[in-house]
C-alpha cells in the first residue's frame, strides 16, 4: 500500500510540473527540397508537451503534427516556394519551454538518403539526378557514391558538415574518374572553411565516384552531412568583392572550372556590409551563396601597370571612396594616388578573406615625399585595418600587396576608406561558457524572465536607452538606460498571464538619448561547433532576433526586496531576495545575479535551500564606485528532479523585478596613525575623521582586522567629531608583529536603518612584553680575562 502511494506522488508531481526543458538532439531529413511538403520526424526528449516549431525564417511551416511522444515528434512541414536557401535556425517549443538551436537546410534539390553498405567503389550508391544526399560517418567510415555522366559533362560537389552545427566533422571528398583514377582530394575550402567543394568538366563519358569520409578518419553518429552532388553552379569567389548599394553591378565569378563567368545582379536599398548572393543558372541554383561587400560610396577599380609610386593609379575623385583590384602575379605592387585635406580623418579596411579572397593584405600609406606614414598586416584576422590621419592639402598614396608576395588570377581585394562612424551591437549572453545556456527565453505565466543583455561598443559613449518589439500582447518589457561605462544591462519582461502560449521572436534596438539616434540593434550569435586547439569557435548561427516562448505556470516566483539604505562608496549592502513555492516545488533555488555596477563587487551566484524562502546577496563597494542608480536583476534556477521513471525533468528559471541600487558619495574618509602596544597592554589609536557628507544623529566606529586575542572597543561620533581615540586591549596570546590590515568599520544612521563604510588603513604593531623587574640594576656579568685586560687598558 505504501508503494502504490508513493508512485501515486510521485506521478502527481511529475505531472504538475510537466516536462521541462525540452532537449532536441536532431531532425529527419535534415532538410528538404523548396517548395514541397516534407515529413520530418524531431528526435529529443521531455516533448510529450510539444505545441510546434520556432524556425528563424517564415517560409518553413508546420502543415500537420502526425504524432507525439516524449522522444519523438513527427510532423509534416511545408517548404514556401520563395524560401531562399541556406541553413535557418529551429527550436523545439513545448508548453514548458524552448529547446537549444539546430539547424534546418533547404535548396533546390530532392533530398535522398544514404544507404549502406556503400564503402567501396563496388558498392557505391548510384545517384541519377542532381540531389542532396543525407547520410553519417562512424569511426573509420567511407561512403562511395556513383553518378553517370557525358563527356564534358560539369559536376559540382559539396559538403554540409560542420555547417549542419552537430559537432566538429572535418570531412575530405575524393572524385574519382571512370577508370576510378583519383583526379582530386579536396579537404578544406576558403568559401566554406571544413566543408569542402569541387566542380569539374568529365573528360571522357563513363562512370564517376565520389568518396567522403572524415579527414582523420574519426567519426560519430553526430558525423552528420548533407552531399549535394550533380550538375549545378559553384562559384567560388566574385570580382569586384563589392557592389554598390544603389545601382547595378556587373561582376566576375571564378569557380573551379573557368575564369570567366559573368553575371549581373541588382541590389537596391540593400544596407552597408555583407551580402550573400546566391548564384542561378539555366539549368540550377548553387546550394549556398557567395559573399560579396554592399557600400554606397564611388569606386575606383584598378588599371594595371600600377607597380610603383612613380606610375601609381591616380584617383580623382574626393575621399571617401574604395578601391578593387587584383595582385595577379609573384611580387606584385599595386599603387594608387589620391588626394586628401588637413583633418580628414578615416578608418582603411582592407576586405578580402572575409569575403572568401585567398589574398592576404598589407597595405602602406605614403605621404607626397613618399615618407611612410601608416602600414598594417593583419588585424584580428589577414585582413588590414588602419586609420589615416590627412595633415596636410594634397597628394598622397597607398600600397597593397599580399604579405608573402604571392598572387594570383583570383587574388582579389576591396579597399574601403570609412568616416569613423559609431558601431554598437546587443546580444544575449548565455550564461554558462561553450553552452547555448541563456540565449533564449521561457516566460512563465504570471511570472517574469530576466535577459542578461551585452553591448559592444566602437567610437560611441553615449547613454542608451532601449526599446523592445515583437512581444504579444500581455507581455510588457521594462529596462533602465545603459550607461557607458558597463557592458551589461538587465531587461524584464512580464507576463500578466492572459496571453496564450505561443513563441515568437523579439528585437531590441538602441538609441542615443543625446539625439534619438539608432545606434545599435540585436545581433545574436550561437555558437554550435567547437574544437581544437582550446575549443575555439569552428561554427556559430546569427539573427537579427531573440527566441521567446510563453510557457505555463512555473511552481515559483522570485523578488528582490527594497533596501533600507543605499549603498554607500567603501560600503556594503545586504540585498534580501524572497522566493514563493507552491507545494510541488522542492529543492533548492539558485538565485543568479543579473547587473553590472562599475566599482562593485557582486557575487554570481546564492542557494536558497529547500527549507529556505529567502537568501542574502551581498554588494561591497569601493572607493571609486560610480555614483548614481544601477538596475539591478536576478534569475531563480529551479531543478525539477526526476519523474516515476527516474528521468531527469530539467530546469525552469524565472526572473525578478528590477530594483535600482543607489550608491552615494562616502560620507566620511578615515585616517589612522600606528600605534605600539606590548602583549597584554593596553593602547589608543587615533583614527582623523574627515567629513565628506554630513548626517544626524550619532554614527559607530569599529576596528576590523585586528590579530586574534585582540579587542577593540566600538565608540559613537557625530558629524562635528574629529579626532577619535579608540582603545585597544591586547592579550599575552595576541600575535607580535605588524598587522597592517586594521581598518575602520562605520555605521552611520539613515532613516530607519544605517549606511555603513569599510575605510581606512591602519597599522598596530604588537611587541613583546615587558620584562617584570624592568627598571632596577640588573646583575653585572662576569668579565673574561681578556676583557678585563681591555678594560683596565681602557681606564689607564
Amino acid at each position: 500500500m505504501k508503494l502504490k502511494f508513493v508512485f501515486v506522488v510521485l506521478l502527481l508531481i511529475s505531472m504538475s510540473v510537466s516536462s521541462i526543458e525540452p532537449v532536441l538532439y536532431r531532425i529527419s531529413p535534415l532538410g528538404g527540397k523548396i517548395g514541397t511538403e516534407v515529413k520530418v520526424t524531431v528526435f529529443g526528449n521531455r516533448l510529450k508537451d510539444f505545441t510546434s516549431l520556432l524556425f528563424s525564417s517564415k517560409k518553413i511551416t508546420i502543415l500537420k503534427t502526425i504524432k507525439i511522444a516524449n522522444n519523438r515528434v513527427e510532423l509534416l512541414l511545408k517548404i514556401q516556394d520563395d524560401c531562399k536557401p541556406g541553413l535557418f535556425g529551429f527550436r523545439v517549443v513545448t508548453k514548458s519551454g524552448l529547446s537549444l538551436l539546430k539547424l534546418f537546410s533547404v535548396n533546390h534539390f530532392p533530398v535522398i538518403q544514404n544507404k549502406e553498405p556503400n564503402n567501396s567503389f563496388e558498392k557505391a550508391q548510384v545517384i541519377n539526378k542532381t540531389c542532396t544526399i543525407e547520410g553519417v560517418i562512424t569511426s573509420e567510415d567511407i561512403d562511395f557514391y556513383a553518378m553517370d555522366v557525358d563527356q564534358g559533362q560539369r559536376i559540382s560537389i559539396e559538403i554540409e558538415g560542420i555547417r549542419l552545427g552537430y559537432t566538429f566533422f572535418d570531412s575530405l571528398i575524393s572524385i574519382y574518374d571512370h577508370k576510378k583514377q583519383l583526379i582530386k582530394t579536396i579537404d578544406d575550402t576558403l568559401l566554406l572553411k571544413q566543408d569542402p567543394c569541387f566542380s569539374f568538366l568529365a573528360k571522357t563519358k563513363g562512370r564517376y565516384y565520389v568518396s567522403i569520409r572524415e579527414a582523420a578518419f574519426r567519426g560519430s553518429k553526430n558525423s552528420r552531412y548533407r552531399m549535394h552532388m550533380g550538375d549545378f553552379p559553384r562559384p567560388l569567389l566574385s570580382y569586384p568583392l563589392s557592389i554598390r548599394s544603389d545601382q547595378e553591378t556587373s561582376v566576375k565569378l571564378f569557380n573551379d572550372i573557368s575564369k570567366d563567368e559573368q553575371l549581373k545582379t541588382i541590389i537596391k536599398s540593400q544596407a552597408s556590409g555583407l551580402v550573400e548572393y546566391i548564384h542561378t543558372d539555366e539549368k540550377n541554383s548553387a546550394p549556398s551563396p557567395v559573399y560579396l561587400h554592399s557600400h554606397a560610396l564611388k569606386s575606383y577599380s584598378e588599371v594595371e601597370p600600377n607597380l610603383g609610386m612613380h606610375k601609381p593609379n591616380v584617383i580623382t575623385f574626393s575621399l571617401p571612396f574604395t578601391i578593387s583590384g587584383i595582385i595577379q602575379e609573384k611580387n606584385d605592387n599595386d599603387w594608387f594616388q589620391f588626394k586628401a585635406k588637413k583633418g580628414q580623418k578615416f578608418d582603411v579596411f582592407v576586405h578580402a578573406r572575409k569575403y572568401r579572397s585567398p589574398f592576404d593584405s598589407f597595405i602602406s600609406i605614403f605621404d607626397k615625399n613618399k615618407k611612410h606614414i601608416n602600414s598594417n598586416d593583419d588585424s584580428g584576422s589577414p585582413d588590414s585595418f588602419l586609420t589615416f590621419s590627412a595633415t596636410y592639402d594634397g597628394i598622397y598614396y597607398i600600397q597593397i600587396r599580399d604579405s608573402l608576395q604571392r598572387g594570383a588570377k583570383d587574388f582579389v581585394y576591396h579597399v574601403e576608406f570609412r568616416k569613423r562612424q559609431p558601431i554598437i551591437d546587443t546580444y544575449l549572453a548565455a550564461t554558462k561558457v561553450r553552452t547555448q545556456e541563456g540565449q533564449f527565453v521561457d516566460l512563465s505565466a504570471g511570472n517574469k524572465a530576466v535577459l542578461k543583455m551585452s553591448v559592444n561598443r566602437q567610437y560611441n559613449n553615449d547613454e542608451l536607452k532601449v526599446s523592445v518589439s515583437g512581444l504579444p500582447d500581455g507581455v510588457t518589457w521594462q529596462a533602465s538606460n545603459i550607461s557607458s561605462k558597463v557592458k551589461t544591462y538587465p531587461i524584464i519582461l512580464i507576463n500578466n498571464g492572459s496571453a496564450p502560449l505561443q513563441s515568437g521572436h523579439l528585437k531590441i534596438k538602441l538609441t542615443s538619448v543625446k539625439n534619438n539616434k539608432i545606434m545599435g540593434e540585436t545581433k545574436q550569435s550561437v555558437n554550435l561547433v567547437y574544437g581544437f586547439p582550446n575549443n575555439i569557435v569552428y561554427h556559430s548561427y546569427t539573427s537579427k532576433e531573440i527566441p521567446f516562448a510563453l510557457t505555463e505556470k512555473a511552481p515559483f516566483s522570485v523578488e528582490i526586496m527594497k533596501p533600507d539604505h543605499p549603498l554607500a562608496q567603501t560600503g556594503s549592502l545586504r540585498l534580501k531576495v524572497k522566493v514563493k513555492r507552491e507545494k510541488n516545488c522542492k529543492g533548492e533555488i539558485r538565485i543568479q545575479t543579473v547587473a553590472e555596477i562599475p566599482g562593485v563587487g557582486i557575487g554570481k551566484e546564492i542557494i536558497i535551500n529547500k527549507d529556505q524562502d529567502s537568501g542574502t546577496i551581498i554588494l561591497s563597494a569601493n572607493n571609486i564606485a560610480s555614483i548614481g542608480k544601477w538596475p539591478f536583476a536576478v534569475r531563480g534556477v529551479w531543478n525539477a528532479g526526476k519523474d516515476a521513471k527516474k528521468k531527469p525533468l530539467g530546469n525552469k528559471i524565472v526572473g525578478s523585478n528590477i530594483m535600482n541600487i543607489n550608491v552615494v558619495p562616502m560620507y566620511v574618509d578615515v585616517t589612522m596613525e600606528m600605534a605600539v602596544v606590548p602583549q597584554g597592554e593596553k593602547i589608543s589609536m587615533l583614527c582623523k575623521i574627515n567629513h565628506l557628507k554630513p548626517f544626524s544623529g550619532k554614527a559607530t566606529l569599529a576596528l576590523s582586522g585586528l590579530p586574534n586575542d585582540t579587542k577593540a572597543k566600538k565608540i559613537e561620533f557625530t558629524s562635528q567629531d574629529k579626532d577619535l581615540w579608540v582603545e585597544i586591549q591586547t592579550t599575552k596570546k595576541s600575535r607580535r608583529g605588524r598587522h597592517r590590515s586594521v581598518f575602520c568599520y562605520i555605521e552611520i544612521p539613515f532613516q530607519k536603518g544605517f549606511i555603513n563604510q569599510n575605510i581606512g588603513k591602519g597599522t598596530l604593531r604588537v611587541d613583546k612584553p615587558k620584562p617584570k623587574n624592568e627598571g632596577t640594576k640588573k646583575k653585572e656579568k662576569k668579565l673574561s680575562r681578556l676583557n678585563e685586560l681591555r678594560q683596565e687598558k681602557s681606564i689607564d
